[in-house]
C-alpha cells in the first residue's frame, strides 16, 4: 500500500470486480487503453486474481482510494515492465467525478516515487493522444516531458490522430 496525504494506491481484490468493469467497459476509455470490446466479468475476475506480480507479469495495477472516506475513485498501472533496462509505461484513470482535484497527480507521485526508490527504475512513460490535452498537461505537470510525436498514430472515428510520446527520468541515474 502506498499513502498520500489524500490518497492511497492498494492492490487489487476481488471487491474491486465493478470498478474495474465500469472503468474497463466504458466505449470513452477504449481509445486509450487499445481496447476493442467489453470485457466480460469472468475475464476481468480472471485478470485480478491472475496478476499477482510485477516480474512476472510485467504489469501491475493499484486501485486508488480516497484516504478519507475509503472510497475507490480509480486505478493507476505500471505495465510493460522492464527490470533490464528498467523502465515502465503508467497509465491512469479515474471515475469523472473526481477528475480536476488533485488526486490523479498524487496518484502519478506517489507512484513514481515507488517506482524510482524501490523499484530503482531509470525511468517512466506514457503515450498520450494529441487532442487528450487534459492528460498532456496531467503528466507535464508531473515531471514527464514530451519526447517525441507519433504522426497518425491511431485511427478514431475515421479519422486519424497523432500521440505523443513522454517521459520521466528517475533523478537519481542522470
Amino acid at each position: 500500500m502506498l499513502k498520500g496525504e489524500n490518497i492511497v494506491l492498494r492492490g487489487v481484490d476481488l471487491s474491486d470486480l465493478q470498478l474495474i468493469e465500469k472503468l474497463e467497459n466504458n466505449p470513452d476509455n477504449w481509445l486509450h487503453s487499445g481496447t476493442l470490446i467489453p470485457f466480460s466479468k469472468k475475464s476481468i475476475e480472471e485478470y485480478v486474481l491472475g496478476i499477482q506480480d510485477l516480474a512476472n507479469d510485467k504489469q501491475y495495477r493499484w486501485i486508488i482510494d480516497l484516504a478519507s472516506k475509503n472510497v475507490s475513485i480509480g486505478a493507476i498501472d505500471l505495465f510493460e515492465y522492464d527490470a533490464v533496462n528498467r523502465r515502465a509505461g503508467i497509465g491512469i484513470i479515474l471515475e469523472e467525478a473526481y477528475r480536476k482535484n488533485g488526486f490523479a497527480s498524487e496518484a502519478i507521485e506517489l507512484l513514481a516515487s515507488y517506482a524510482f526508490s524501490f523499484l530503482n527504475l531509470n525511468q517512466l512513460w506514457a503515450t498520450i493522444l494529441a487532442f487528450n490535452i487534459p492528460s498532456q498537461k496531467l503528466f507535464e505537470n508531473n515531471g514527464f516531458k514530451k519526447m517525441a510525436e507519433k504522426k497518425n498514430w491511431n485511427l478514431y472515428n475515421n479519422e486519424w490522430h497523432d500521440e505523443y510520446f513522454y517521459q520521466r527520468f528517475n533523478p537519481k541515474t542522470i
